[in-house]
């Protein structure tokens, strides 16, 4: 327990960092009629996720803990709608095809769930 409150910071930094990176990574592979494509998660909201990241990064550097889990609340909100339309093109493809979500869908996850956790995670207290 102590090394969670030493490293208390670090801990929403790294969450940050895995939704820095998995914006880059392939976010969804897709194959139809024989034909695969991947798309990553950059080209479409995956900008406006990387603003609000910078965002909660600079949130959790100013100790705003609470505060950050507002911007981390709106990227759940945006992956939320991707999965949506993910999943009306699933319906719209039907039987011609599959779509797999890849390592950038699970990492977003990951660093979703690690800066959630963050705030309520307990913290050295400054003595001065």
């Amino acid at each position: 327990m102590k090394y969670i409150k030493k490293y208390h910071k670090y801990i929403g930094l790294f969450g940050c960092l895995l939704i820095a990176i998995s914006c880059f990574l392939p976010f969804i592979k897709y194959s139809i009629l024989n034909i695969n494509e991947t798309n990553n998660f950059f080209n479409g909201d995956g900008k406006l996720v990387l603003a609000i990241n910078i965002i909660t990064i600079l949130l959790i550097l100013f100790n705003k803990d609470k505060t950050s889990l507002i911007s981390t609340v709106s990227i759940v909100v945006i992956l939320i709608q991707n999965i949506l339309t993910i999943n009306k093109d699933i319906i719209s493809i039907g039987k011609l095809g599959y779509i797999h979500f890849s390592i950038g869908f699970y990492l977003l996850i990951a660093g979703i769930v690690i800066c959630i956790v963050y705030p309520f995670l307990p913290k050295e207290k400054n003595i001065s």
